[in-house]
């Protein structure tokens, strides 16, 4: 018998208890863990925006973002809202990023996200806030003032 065994049996008794919580647990509140995945019912540009946000490269992201500002606005909120739980995983990791103009961009289009679904935000407000208001105290000027604009709005 190796090492991993008993590791392995109880790794899989613990996934198999956390699934089952997991599925009666997401009808009430949004689950960030399940949210990693782009939603299969999004409409097609904004579906390949929030794709493309997923890329290593900063000029992808910053350009991705732009596109997706552009086309939060074109949309329905109904259409719009669809993308918040991929956007609430998302977002955070695009405030960490080293480019400031992947951060000042993510800040905008949470500006407009904002604007165009206003109260539908509020599930995920508890991931999404915490970072999106400690940008507004960056290094950088830009991505300090573009943080405090969209809150602001």
């Amino acid at each position: 018998m190796s090492g991993f065994a008993f590791g392995s049996k109880y790794v899989a008794s613990l996934s198999t208890n956390n699934n089952n919580t997991a599925d009666e647990d997401h009808t009430t509140k949004p689950d960030t863990l399940r949210s990693a995945t782009i939603p299969p019912n999004l409409e097609g540009d904004i579906s390949q925006q929030l794709q493309k946000l997923l890329k290593k490269d900063a000029t992808t992201k910053a350009k991705a973002l732009q596109s997706l500002q552009s086309a939060i606005q074109d949309k329905s909120p109904e259409a719009v809202e669809l993308a918040l739980p991929f956007w609430s995983y998302v977002y955070p990791k695009l405030l960490m990023d080293n480019n400031r103009s992947v951060r000042s961009e993510a800040c905008l289009a949470m500006g407009k996200l904002g604007i165009k679904l206003g109260r539908r935000i509020a599930p995920y407000v508890k991931n999404i806030f915490p970072p999106w208001w400690l940008t507004s105290f960056d290094v950088h000027r830009e991505v300090a003032h573009a943080a405090k604009s969209s809150l602001q709005l």
